[in-house]
């Protein structure tokens, strides 16, 4: 078990080549036109047919091999989930999207100098772009909903830049919900730009249930009129990002000082977590300036030699979750129609305040939405119970939360440096011997990978672990592939602790288990290597191999960070 507490990491020390496997078993196992899934399909694989009789009748082979129960589970499941697909399509290709959704083009990155003392003429200089005789004017547009305190950070941020500041807002919500015009109801508190500022808003379409990108270009494009209102002209900057994307001023004041980037420059945001003291990451990308004209009409992005200015941008939209908390609170109940106004607000445990919740709900379905919920609930639950294991790994990319961020250490190093030296960069005090380095891995089958770790390692480590099963963690029996290639591995063979052990053979079995089973029995054979305190250990997998250097500088380091202490302390 690893607990997600203080871990730290050093970067660049591992070379991960796990592909080498999938190519090699590629080239091993090659292709198959036909696979029998019972002695009931010998009649059917091999025949001779076009490729369409050929599925057909691999069709037939499977379907011959079901039960009746199978059958009905079959006829019944496929129509309701063509009907499901048929009226939630658009939320079920949502739901998966991290599974299907590719990501986009790596951009060309500008770095991005700046110093409060240095001139403009040096910074367009250190940047590669040349000096204008004076500086474009800057439109700063963006559609607005209700974030009122966001959008006084960035004006208050942009104003000495900011030619004219133009925003527009709806009555509708991307979704398709009413609200109020909030920047008209507060206008009075954006009086330091009222000279400067062109406002518009627009009704919206009220259409619930459309795709929300229908109703976003409906606005945007609505918003491209307005800009041209405020009398944008060519060779204009524009910046084009949501209200709690905020460039900073210097940023937007060196483009308007230069000439000579790119007519689209994405700006990389700094995202922070709570407040301005947590920095987060820096990998939102979205927010950009166009030299005008720019594409008219929709927002569409076209991956194709993207230029990110980096660390050009403040990304707080956090204030507007907490900004909501605060002030929302927390409700206990909340109406979905008059028929639940009986249903609301009442007092009693929390699990009648659930049920009455539910009986609300189920009070506004029809007949129709009753015989689907009826029919599906119980598929769902006998599904999750045959397949829950499978099924918790389909989804685990939206249920699964991001480890705890690592403190990255470092890594320093030069071929010419002492020891002494390198450890002194790290903030580490040098040993006067090494310490002993013990690798423990668990084999499954890639003996070219073994090799290519065990030389890089070599020099180094003291004693090597292995352990090997005729096992797969999923409970699939395999050969001692190491046994029968020890040979290979007679380099080692004098500094080789060696170990196999029994597999349960559980098919269907969570494949933890199994390898909790294993990673148990390796800890005993690192028992039996000798290991003693303050020895290394290296736990990763075999193609996890970390560079010699690494551990090279591990072995002769001590972690405590030398003190400068005063004559009095």
């Amino acid at each position: 078990l690893l607990l997600i507490s203080g871990f730290e990491i050093s970067s660049s020390s591992h070379k991960v080549a796990s592909f080498l496997l999938w190519v090699r078993r590629i080239m091993s196992d090659g292709y198959y036109s036909c696979k029998k899934t019972d002695d009931i399909c010998e009649d059917v694989c091999g025949q001779d047919g076009s490729r369409a009789a050929k599925a057909f009748s691999r069709v037939r082979c499977v379907l011959r091999g079901l039960d009746f129960k199978t059958y009905i589970i079959f006829l019944t499941i496929v129509p309701i989930f063509i009907l499901g697909v048929y009226l939630h399509g658009q939320k079920l290709t949502y739901f998966l999207r991290p599974l299907w959704e590719s990501p986009p083009k790596p951009f060309q990155t500008l770095p991005h100098y700046y110093h409060s003392n240095a001139s403009m003429e040096t910074l367009c200089s250190l940047h590669g772009w040349t000096h204008r005789e004076s500086p474009r004017r800057v439109f700063d547009a963006v559609l607005f909903s209700n974030e009122v305190d966001m959008l006084t950070i960035r004006w208050k941020e942009l104003f000495p830049y900011v030619t004219q500041f133009v925003v527009l807002e709806s009555n509708s919500t991307f979704t398709g919900l009413p609200k109020p015009l909030v920047f008209a109801a507060n206008r009075d508190k954006f009086k330091f730009v009222e000279p400067r500022l062109t406002y518009g808003n627009i009704g919206g379409r009220f259409k619930r249930g459309e795709n929300p990108f229908v109703e976003e270009a409906y606005q945007r494009i609505a918003l491209d009129q307005l800009i041209g209102l405020a009398g944008i002209q060519e060779d204009d900057l524009l910046i084009m990002s949501d209200v709690d994307e905020i460039p900073s001023a210097h940023t937007i004041n060196l483009l308007r000082w230069c000439d000579g980037y790119p007519p689209v420059l994405h700006l990389q945001l700094k995202n922070y977590l709570y407040s301005f003291e947590y920095y987060l990451d820096n990998k939102s990308w979205r927010a950009s300036v166009h030299r005008f004209p720019k594409t008219r009409g929709i927002k569409i992005i076209i991956f194709s030699d993207i230029y990110l200015y980096s660390e050009a941008l403040l990304f707080p939209s956090f204030l507007l979750w907490v900004r909501r908390i605060m002030s929302d609170g927390y409700y206990s109940c909340k109406k979905t129609d008059d028929i639940c106004e009986d249903v609301c607000g009442q007092d009693g445990s929390r699990a009648a305040k659930a049920f009455s919740r539910v009986r609300c709900v189920l009070r506004g379905l029809d007949f129709k939405t009753y015989i689907i919920f009826l029919t599906i609930v119980p598929i769902f639950i006998l599904g999750v119970y045959l397949h829950g294991q499978k099924l918790t790994y389909f989804l685990r990319p939206l249920w699964e939360s991001p480890p705890k961020p690592f403190q990255t250490l470092p890594h320093y190093y030069h071929h010419n440096a002492s020891m002494e030296t390198l450890c002194s960069l790290h903030g580490w005090t040098h040993r006067e011997s090494p310490r002993r380095v013990f690798d423990a891995v668990l084999f499954s089958n890639e003996v070219d990978m073994l090799t290519i770790r065990w030389k890089e390692l070599y020099p180094y480590v003291t004693q090597f672990v292995v352990l090997e099963s005729n096992s797969t963690f999923t409970g699939l029996p395999k050969p001692l592939v190491f046994a029968a290639n020890r040979d290979k591995f007679d380099f080692v063979e004098p500094r080789l602790t060696y170990g196999n052990i029994g597999g349960r053979f559980k098919r269907g079995e969570n494949p933890f288990v199994e390898e909790a089973y294993q990673r148990i029995a390796l800890d005993q054979l690192i028992g039996l290597a000798g290991i003693q305190e303050d020895d290394l250990l290296i736990m990763s997998d075999v193609d996890e191999i970390p560079s010699a250097h690494t551990i090279n500088l591990l072995r002769w380091c001590d972690g405590k960070k030398k003190l400068k202490c005063s004559p009095w302390t």
